[in-house]
């Protein structure tokens, strides 16, 4: 016998969540991204490849593809979060057998975030690659000259340590000496245009920019790393796929993947290991020349795919908490519904597994899986229908008696507004229902019938 008093809040709690991850959280929330990162199947033997990858001598290059809200960038960001050693990466050691095994052999790897979103299209992939590795070695106290700005800067820092060229710098600047100094550290593209006119109006001489192959250029890369005392580095690239298709024509497009190819040339035989994110496969990111085409493929052998997570495995293993002890009183509501409704087939495991979810929730939400994951709706959908949202007025369950699931009709109370949008949607929200809610209204005169009518047509 079920206790009617129990509410579902008493046996689960679901946990705050947050529906889109950046890359850089790997570094600002680091632990939150390690206690939210869901281990499935597929997310492990990725693991395992990298794993294996990171203790060799020479690199290898990866993409990881998969659509919006598949969890790209949260990989990402969870792999930046245990090559930094950050707070949250002892969990990602305890959930995979095979990175601790990784982290003991004892190698030091420089992880790179490239988070392309905070590009302009015109920005060339080299500058960014190389000036990243520039930026994390100095954040790691190794100060080093990669590119042709860093050098004039320490050039243009030793002109200024002559006090009457500092002062008229920062007279020019209108500026005090210590906002110069500020200055220069927080806007060097415009401490270089501010730079070579100040240079300029004092008759000084400017230093030719040596401009190097990117062989020379990235060959200097990974020799600076290692004289910092890193064995190798891993270069993190989100939304790749989105910066190709950004570029805004084919010479810019074809000289940012040649640049992606000769990544992939260079992890043949060095210690440089890429795994880049891309929405859809890389012949499908823009007018690239077929030759480069072929040779990134062929420079990236392994393919990552993520797939949008199955429902059960992301509610069970992030989206709610079960409270201890309350196995037994799970087991109680299991079979109190099973007398209830005899054509039920569920077994317990799959009951407490996604509990206090409908079955047939579950399997129309990994039906529709393909068209909600691009809004991240699947997630949305389970924490907010659970916990309720006051600013839009959604009305969770947790006060719920013990035994209510939550229906299949919420799917459509929760999407309506989205499916409004699309041409071959539009007409349920629009007229159907609308007309049918009418319908009941007139024909039906219980409330509570009407209540379960207008469930059963949702």
């Amino acid at each position: 016998m079920i206790d009617l008093t129990l509410r579902i809040g008493d046996l689960i709690e679901v946990p705050p969540v947050q529906t889109v991850i950046r890359l850089e959280e790997g570094r600002t929330r680091s632990r939150a991204i390690a206690e939210s990162f869901v281990f499935t199947k597929e997310v492990s033997a990725h693991f395992s490849v990298l794993a294996d990858a990171l203790v060799k001598d020479h690199g290898r290059g990866f993409f990881l593809q998969g659509d919006f809200g598949s969890g790209k960038s949260h990989f990402l960001a969870a792999l930046s979060t245990w090559l930094s050693d950050r707070p949250g990466a002892e969990m990602l050691d305890e959930h995979h057998s095979g990175l601790g095994r990784t982290r003991a052999s004892g190698r030091s790897i420089l992880p790179v975030d490239i988070s392309l979103l905070n590009y302009r299209a015109t920005t060339p992939l080299e500058r960014i690659v190389v000036e990243t590795i520039e930026t994390a070695l100095i954040s790691h106290g190794n100060q080093t000259q990669l590119t042709p700005l860093t050098a004039f800067l320490n050039h243009f820092r030793i002109l200024l340590k002559s006090d009457e060229l500092a002062d008229a710098f920062s007279r020019q600047l209108n500026k005090s000496r210590a906002e110069m100094n500020a200055f220069l550290n927080d806007n060097p593209r415009r401490c270089y245009v501010e730079g070579v006119r100040f240079m300029k109006e004092q008759g000084l001489k400017i230093p030719e920019v040596l401009v190097e192959e990117r062989y020379e250029t990235f060959d200097k890369t990974i020799n600076a790393a290692r004289q910092a005392g890193f064995d190798g580095l891993v270069l993190i690239i989100d939304e790749l796929s989105e910066f190709f298709r950004s570029k805004p024509d084919a010479r810019g497009l074809n000289e940012d993947a040649r640049t992606l190819q000769l990544l992939g040339e260079v992890a043949n035989t060095e210690p440089i290991w890429i795994i880049a994110a891309v929405q859809e496969s890389i012949e499908r990111t823009g007018d690239i020349a077929q030759v480069t085409f072929q040779k990134i493929k062929d420079r990236f052998p392994v393919k990552f795919t993520l797939s949008t997570v199955h429902i059960k495995a992301l509610i069970s293993q992030r989206l709610v908490r079960h409270k201890s002890g309350g196995q037994e009183k799970l087991y109680e509501i299991f079979e109190y519904l099973r007398g209830q409704f005899p054509s039920i087939t569920w077994s317990f495991e799959d009951f407490q597994a996604t509990y206090p979810i409908h079955p047939a929730t579950i399997n129309l939400l990994d039906g529709l899986g393909d068209l909600f994951s691009q809004h991240r709706g699947i997630v949305d959908f389970v924490h907010s229908r659970l916990a309720g949202d006051e600013n839009r007025q959604i009305t969770g369950i947790l006060d719920h008696p013990s035994y209510q699931l939550l229906g299949p009709d919420s799917i459509y109370e929760h999407f309506s507004h989205r499916m409004a949008e699309f041409s071959s949607f539009y007409v349920y929200p629009k007229h159907i229902v609308p007309h049918l809610d009418e319908v009941i209204e007139r024909i039906i005169e219980d409330p509570a019938d009407r209540a379960l009518a207008r469930r059963i047509v949702r």
